[in-house]
């Protein structure tokens, strides 16, 4: 048996990102759904006669057994006798001279079929991929070859599009349950807007450390006189900043440090809490050993102040229903993600997959790609930190395959769900999503704008479109209707996008919108 990996032409189409289904999903799907096996002749005037016989694997692979025709062979064989001629040497000949059956008495066929080899394969897959109507998403693999007497075949493996199968799902039901924006709710986001204007000082004098300050301090947390932390005895603990207001730390450490000098320690017992992070440590008793270090006055801006300091036009009370009608908007946004996260979570768990091996690692591969992004905001590049950490990033990719399979099998199964639905994308609501997003934009910077939006983000774009609709048709069939008013609706009897379009969106409007809305990250300014 042969293996030609490196040698076969890499007609190889990468699987679809989650943000898109490739154009050949359906042609791949229906040839999928009805598979052929048996044996095809393609015969016309300037194309190859191949014979074909087809066999759908398991993993989502085509095995391809290819007959080529003998005089097709024979061609490619004089042509590699001529070749041949001019790297050897026969008693007897000039380079280039030697006739293929002198050829074949010194070398022996198979030399020339090993010279031949490659080109006959790589002109007899083109057909059979044509013939037989595939796309590979991977690259193929060459398992065997004949080439020295008639029937000439050669047979490959090819990964091809992935098959999935989702269970009914219309009896799915789960209410749209969106908790009330509570007075401490709303008062606990207004505090903190107004702690990103917060002021840090000296005080003025030497004095103790009173509730309201900003305390820096060496904080262990001992249980029966060991560190849960893991420190050894004598090791000093890190320096941490601590707030000195109700509910912000521990039941009774607050308590316990007001009243502490600059470099004073104190033992304060106290209990974690009962959600603590390690389930056996939940409200233990503990003694916390604390030395006082540094103390900072926080100065808070006037309540009056905090819409314009949040660059906001209007009262406080204005402030107050903006950050309310805030709160509200992301709950129900949680509330939704909640519940399609578990209806995708079913439709997952229920579906039958047929995918190659090749769809995960890419899948994977995609995962890496986008941590490696990261890398660029910190000035730095992924080969830079894998020298520097001696990683590997292949090896790193077959780290990250459970997720990526993970990642694989939702996205498949939210194609199959759009594209049961019927869920598409049309010119007009691409338009208006454009329309809507240049409502800022004037003069040269809208033109500018316009020519981003309908280039390089119209695919994005397009998904943002289809994952409003796909969320709201999910509401609609969990809650029978009832939560439909909180999902955007479609503009009605919308001019229908190509099938092409449609399908190229529907990857990407995977539901997995788990995260809230971040807070604005905390700014601490030093008085001056």
């Amino acid at each position: 048996m042969m293996v030609l990996r490196n040698r076969m032409p890499i007609l190889s189409h990468p699987m679809p990102q989650p943000t898109f289904i490739p154009t050949s999903c359906y042609n791949a799907l229906e040839m999928h759904n009805s598979p052929r096996h048996g044996r095809r002749t393609l015969s016309t005037h300037g194309v190859i006669s191949v014979k074909v016989t087809s066999e759908r694997l398991p993993r989502s692979l085509m095995k391809l057994t290819v007959e080529m025709d003998e005089a097709t062979v024979e061609k490619e064989l004089d042509r590699a006798a001529r070749s041949l001629s001019q790297k050897v040497r026969v008693p007897g000949f000039r380079p280039g001279k030697v006739p293929r059956p002198i050829l074949e008495r010194f070398y022996g066929r198979q030399a020339l079929v090993e010279e031949a080899s490659e080109g006959i394969i790589n002109a007899g897959f083109r057909q059979a991929l044509e013939q037989e109507g595939i796309e590979p998403v991977g690259q193929a693999s060459l398992e065997d070859v004949q080439f020295v007497t008639a029937p000439y075949t050669f047979v490959i493996q090819v990964p091809v599009d992935p098959v999935t199968r989702i269970a009914d799902y219309s009896g799915f039901r789960q209410a749209l349950e969106v908790p009330a924006i509570s007075d401490v709710v709303l008062q606990r986001a207004l505090d903190e807007a107004r702690e990103r204007h917060v002021v840090l000082r000296e005080p003025e004098e030497i004095r103790a450390a009173s509730q309201g300050d900003l305390v820096s301090a060496e904080v262990d947390a001992l249980r029966d006189g060991i560190s849960i932390n893991g420190r050894e005895p004598g090791q000093a603990a890190p320096s941490t900043d601590l707030i000195l207001e109700t509910g912000r730390l521990v039941e009774g450490l607050m308590e316990g440090i007001i009243g502490m000098a600059i470099g004073e320690n104190r033992q304060i017992s106290a209990f974690l809490p009962d959600d603590y992070a390690t389930e056996d440590m939940r409200g233990a008793p503990v003694v916390f050993d604390v030395t006082l270090r540094r103390i900072q006055e926080r100065i808070l801006p006037d309540w009056e102040e905090l819409p314009t300091l949040e660059n906001f036009e209007g009262s406080l009370a204005d402030f107050k229903i903006k950050t309310s009608d805030e709160l509200a908007k992301n709950a129900n946004t949680n509330s939704e993600n909640r519940l399609i996260n578990a209806f995708v979570d079913g439709l997952v768990a229920g579906a039958i997959y047929d995918y190659p091996d090749v769809a995960v690692e890419q899948e994977a591969d995609r995962v890496l790609s986008t941590q490696e992004a990261e890398y660029t905001r910190y000035g730095t590049t992924a080969e830079a930190v894998y020298k520097q950490m001696g990683q590997d990033r292949n090896e790193l990719v077959k780290r990250l395959l459970p997720e990526g399979e993970e990642r694989l099998k939702r996205n498949l199964a939210m194609r199959e769900f759009v594209l049961a639905e019927g869920l598409t994308v049309s010119d007009e609501e691409i338009d208006a999503e454009i329309g809507a997003m240049l409502g800022d934009y004037n003069g040269e910077q809208r033109d500018a704008m316009l020519g981003l939006l309908r280039g390089q983000m119209v695919t994005s774009i397009a998904n943002s479109v289809l994952d409003k609709k796909m969320r709201a048709r999910i509401i609609e069939i969990a809650t029978q209707g009832a939560g439909a008013v909180a999902a955007t609706e479609a503009p009605a009897a919308p001019k229908k996008r190509t099938t092409k379009k449609a399908a190229e969106a529907a990857e990407g409007a995977t539901a997995e919108a788990e995260a809230t809305p971040a807070p604005k990250k905390k700014s601490t300014k030093k008085s001056e």
